[in-house]
């Protein structure tokens, strides 16, 4: 599928899915939190996806993690940060089986959300 086909078979579900900070697949969630830096021309933006640490603990203690780990840097002019929520509590919290599938699917929604950008860097 070429990139000019996804966009345009992506762009009503990566707006909803924007709106809500939230993509589903079955049971499975992830959520994230985005901040943008500055203005860039349309197609010129830079996607910057943080994955925080933590794992092993309770809910509250990983969204406390989550939480207290965005918003920590700032990013060039013309940039978007994208933070995920680890999609489990677990030791291997980016690690699980399962995630792939999010992972997959929230691409094309971030860079959506970056009025189709030009680079990425996890």
């Amino acid at each position: 599928m070429s990139w000019e086909d996804l966009k345009k078979s992506r762009a009503g579900s990566a707006a909803e899915e924007l709106a809500a900070k939230k993509l589903s697949i079955a049971d499975k969630n992830l959520v994230w939190m985005e901040k943008s830096f500055g203005e860039a021309p349309a197609g010129k933006r830079s996607l910057w996806i943080t994955m925080h640490g933590g794992g092993e603990g309770t809910a509250e203690q990983n969204d406390r993690n989550w939480k207290g780990y965005y918003g920590r840097y700032e990013f060039p002019p013309g940039s978007i940060n994208v933070a995920p929520r680890a999609p489990a509590n677990s030791w291997n919290m980016w690690c699980v089986e399962w995630l792939d599938g999010l992972l997959t699917a929230s691409l094309p929604t971030w860079c959506y959300s970056a009025a189709w950008i030009q680079i990425a860097f996890i």
